[in-house]
């Protein structure tokens, strides 16, 4: 699956909730297309995923599985993170539940992202 389908996916997923199995099991199934995919996920895609992912709870497995993957991703992305990728992601973050343990994953994960992008620029 290229960059692009993935993105739209995610799209399709936009509010729905992990509490569902029916959702749990698309998560999984899109984590193993992110981690088939040679494409590379821009900062903007990887963006959108976790804006769509907002209704998600990290209570899940499936969830948590799905950032893992992304983590990797963000990593081998060549573009950077800019403010508004960041805010794109964390605009109205309004997860259903726990929310403090869902945004804090996720701001965790963009820190570190953002971190290794500068350690690449420094060197």
């Amino acid at each position: 699956m290229d960059a692009k389908l993935i993105d739209n996916s995610f799209d399709g997923l936009m509010s729905m909730s992990s509490e569902h199995t029916e959702v749990r099991l698309l998560l999984k199934e899109l984590t193993k297309q992110i981690n088939a995919s040679e494409d590379e996920l821009s900062a903007g895609i990887i963006g959108n995923i976790l804006y769509a992912m907002k209704s998600m709870s990290s209570e899940h497995e499936e969830v948590r599985e799905l950032l893992k993957k992304l983590e990797k991703k963000i990593k081998l992305a060549s573009d950077e993170f800019t403010g508004q990728n960041i805010s794109m992601s964390l605009y109205r973050y309004t997860p259903s539940h726990s929310p403090t343990h869902s945004l804090a994953y996720s701001l965790t994960l963009l820190t570190h992202s953002l971190t290794y992008s500068l350690t690449y620029l420094l060197l």
